[in-house]
C-alpha cells in the first residue's frame, strides 16, 4: 500500500508567471495536508518552481503534522541544496543527479565512481540530521549493491521512461525491469519508492507488480488531473490508486467502526467531505397534503443535535409544501467519496432571531435579492426582476438590509438517518439509525 506524496512544483512554476503570489502554494500544501498524504519540493538553482524561501514556509506549516505526514524534498546534492535541506530537517530526503539546467529528472543515478563520491558525501551529512536518504535510480537491478554500499536508506524508481511506454501499449519490458529492480532493493531491506510520469492509468499495473512500494511521488500528472476535477478530488483519487485495499478498508461502514450517535457520524462525514465543492448542498424533498411530491437542491446553513436548518422565502413552493405537510426528506450525495445521508423527520420554522443572525451573515446584494424575489411565482421577463433588484439598490444604499417578513429557516428535526458508503460490486454498506424512545437511537444494516 503505496503512500502519495504530492510534489508542489506544478502549482509554484503557475504562481511564479506573476507577480501576484497566485496561487499561494501554502494554499495547496494545506489541501494536500488535509488529505493526510505528503508533501514533496525540488527547490532547483534557478527557482523556476518552488524557491528557497517555499521550504522552510511548508516546513513550519507542515510542523503539526510531522513525522506522520512526511516532508520530501528533492534535488541534486551540492552545497546549496544540503544546506536547505538541513536547515528544515525533512523526515525524507531524495538525492538526484540533475544538473543545474536539467529541464526536469530525465535520469536516474548509476552510481559510477564519481556519482559514488559525490552520494557517500551527502548520505553522511543528511544521517546526522535523521533525514532518510532515497537515491532516485534506473530501473536497473544492478544498482542496487551500489546503492547499499553508499549508505543511502532507499530508491526513488525513475518510471518515465514506463510512462512513455505505458501510452502505447509496449510497456511489458520496463515494467518487468522496474518490478526486478524493485524486488532486489526490497531483498537487501532497502525502502522502494517511485516517481516520474506516474498517473491514474499507468499506476494501477504497478501497483499490482509491485505491492511492496512505500511512496509514490507524484506532482505533474496529478496537477494535469486537477485542472479538470479539482486539487483535493485529484488527491484522494491517486491516494485511492496508490492503495486499492487501504481505501476501501478505510471506506467501509460497519457497526463497528461508526458513533452510537448519528448526529455524530453526521459530523464526521460532512467533514471529511469538506474539501468538496458545494459539500453542504443537499436536496430536499417535500410534499403537498394530496401526496404530491417536489425536489430542489437547497443549501444547508446549520447543523447540531437539534436539526438541520437551511433558508428560504416562506411563500415558496417548498415552504407552502411544509405549511401543508411537515414531513421532508433530505439528501446528502458526495459522488467522489461514494457516498449518501439520507436524513427524514418533520420540519419546523426556526425562531426570528436565528433567521436575523444567519440573514446577517449574507452579503449586501444576497440580502437585497431576498426582498426582491417572490419566490416560486411567475414573473413576465427578466426584466421585472432587474428592475425590482436596481429600485432596492437605491432605496438601501448605504444601509443595512433588514431580514424581510417572509422569509426565514426550517429545521429538520430527524427520526431517521441512514448512510450509504459505495462498495465494489453494488455490494454496497447501509447502516440506518431509526430514533427510539428517550433520545436514544436504534441501528440497523440494511440489504443493498
Amino acid at each position: 500500500m503505496a503512500r502519495l506524496s504530492v510534489n508542489l512544483n506544478k502549482v509554484a512554476l503557475l504562481r511564479n508567471s506573476r507577480h501576484t503570489g497566485v496561487p499561494d502554494v501554502l494554499d495547496f500544501a494545506r489541501i494536500v495536508l488535509k488529505a493526510g498524504v505528503g508533501i514533496t519540493v525540488h527547490p532547483r538553482p534557478d527557482e523556476r518552481h518552488i524557491r528557497e524561501s517555499d521550504v522552510p514556509a511548508l516546513s513550519k506549516l507542515m510542523k503539526p503534522f510531522r513525522p506522520k505526514v512526511e516532508f520530501n524534498i528533492e534535488g541534486y546534492p551540492d552545497a546549496r541544496f544540503l544546506k536547505i535541506v538541513s536547515a528544515v530537517r525533512p523526515e525524507q530526503c531524495t538525492l538526484v543527479p540533475d544538473s543545474p539546467t536539467a529541464f526536469t529528472s530525465e535520469q536516474g543515478f548509476t552510481l559510477g565512481a564519481a556519482q559514488m563520491r559525490l552520494v557517500r558525501k551527502a548520505v553522511a551529512r543528511l544521517k546526522k540530521i535523521r533525514s532518510r536518504v532515497i537515491l532516485f535510480v534506473e530501473p536497473d537491478p544492478s544498482v542496487i549493491s551500489r546503492v547499499v554500499e553508499s549508505g543511502s536508506n532507499g530508491i526513488e524508481i525513475r518510471t518515465g521512461d514506463y510512462a512513455e511506454a505505458f501510452r502505447t501499449g509496449k510497456h511489458a519490458d520496463i515494467l518487468n525491469a522496474i518490478a526486478e529492480t524493485a524486488e532486489e532493493a526490497r531483498r537487501h531491506g532497502l525502502v522502494v519508492n517511485v516517481g516520474h510520469d506516474l498517473n491514474l492509468k499507468n499506476i494501477p499495473p504497478l501497483v499490482a507488480r509491485v505491492p511492496f512500494l512505500a511512496e509514490a511521488s507524484i506532482g505533474h500528472e496529478l496537477t494535469a488531473d486537477a485542472l479538470r476535477m479539482g486539487f483535493a478530488l485529484a488527491i484522494d483519487a491517486y491516494a485511492a490508486v496508490l492503495s486499492p485495499s487501504k481505501t476501501r478498508n478505510s471506506r467501509m461502514l460497519d457497526e463497528s467502526n461508526v458513533s452510537e450517535d448519528p448526529f455524530k457520524q453526521f459530523s464526521r462525514w460532512f467533514k471529511e467531505a469538506d474539501t468538496l465543492p458545494l459539500s453542504n448542498a443537499v436536496v430536499l424533498a417535500t410534499a403537498a397534503k394530496n401526496g404530491k411530491p417536489s425536489a430542489r437542491t437547497v443549501l444547508l446553513k446549520q447543523f447540531n443535535e437539534r436539526g438541520f436548518v437551511f433558508y428560504t422565502n416562506y411563500a415558496s413552493r417548498k415552504a407552502r409544501e411544509l405549511g401543508e405537510n411537515k414531513h421532508a426528506a433530505l439528501l446528502f450525495h458526495w459522488p467522489s467519496l461514494e457516498r449518501q445521508i439520507r436524513i427524514s423527520g418533520r420540519v419546523e420554522k426556526v425562531s426570528r432571531k436565528e433567521s436575523e443572525e444567519y440573514f446577517r451573515t449574507r452579503s449586501h446584494e444576497s440580502r437585497l435579492g431576498a426582498w426582491a424575489s417572490p419566490q416560486s411565482t411567475r414573473i413576465e421577463t427578466r426584466a421585472v426582476l432587474d428592475a425590482k433588484m436596481e429600485e432596492l439598490r437605491k432605496k438601501y444604499k448605504g444601509k443595512s438590509v433588514p431580514l424581510p417578513p417572509f422569509w426565514g429557516g426550517f429545521r429538520l428535526v430527524p427520526d431517521e438517518f441512514e448512510f450509504w458508503q459505495g462498495q465494489p460490486n453494488r455490494l454496497h454498506d447501509r447502516l440506518c439509525y431509526v430514533r427510539g424512545d428517550k433520545r436514544t437511537w436504534r441501528l440497523s444494516r440494511l440489504s443493498p
